[in-house]
């Protein structure tokens, strides 16, 4: 028995024969290469190169040896494999450039984005609890201090009830809220129709009015 080794690329013949030139066509048969090809490879079985049929004979007398192939650095099998190696390492070396581009691109955008973010300092959410509300902030302006961010706004201001004030930027002032004694805009009335808690369990019982937005509720 002998192992060929090519380049890491390893095949056990049970019964190598006996004929130096018929192990080189099964060289050419399991690791696919031409006649010509073969003929420049070079064998070395650990202690010597085997370059004819005595020192082949010579070798498979050892039995469990090891026959490792190597390209001859003057054959045209050598160069085409050298420029292979160079052209996919090449490309290998461009997509990495090429993904690094793309990856320094993506994290401008991403920091641009940031950037962009609006930040409510020292607001929480009071659906997802987040501190500070990132991006858009929706103040109810009914209840006192309650804010939703983005997302909660889309799952519960309908089940709130309330109209919300949309606000994109931290320092936007001047909207109508609760205590504001002029909202809202077309209130009919001289004063302000609500009055604040007295007790902690009190509720706010006039929510009906139509121009209010919503259906009766307590806050």
């Amino acid at each position: 028995m002998i192992v060929l080794d090519f380049y890491g690329e390893k095949e056990t013949i049970e019964n190598p024969p006996e004929d130096f030139n018929d192990l080189k066509k099964i060289i050419a048969e399991k690791f696919l290469l031409q006649k010509e090809d073969v003929d420049e490879l070079i064998f070395y079985d650990g202690t010597q190169e085997i370059k004819n049929q005595n020192d082949y004979s010579t070798s498979i007398k050892k039995n469990g040896i090891t026959i490792k192939i190597d390209i001859s650095q003057n054959s045209k099998l050598y160069k085409i494999t050298e420029e292979n190696i160079k052209n996919e390492n090449s490309k290998i070396e461009n997509k990495k450039i090429e993904n690094e581009k793309i990856e320094n691109q993506n994290q401008k955008i991403e920091e641009n984005k940031n950037k962009e973010i609006a930040i409510h300092n020292n607001v929480q959410c009071d659906g997802c609890k987040c501190k500070p509300i990132k991006g858009i902030r929706y103040k109810c302006t009914i209840c006192p201090n309650f804010d939703y961010c983005e997302k909660c706004e889309k799952k519960y201001s309908e089940k709130h009830g309330h109209p919300f004030l949309k606000i994109r930027k931290p320092n936007q002032q001047n909207y109508p809220t609760h205590s504001n004694p002029n909202f809202p805009i077309n209130n009919p009335f001289t004063f302000f129709p609500f009055s604040s808690p007295q007790f902690p369990n009190q509720r706010f019982p006039h929510h009906r009015f139509p121009f209010y937005g919503g259906p009766n509720h307590f806050c």
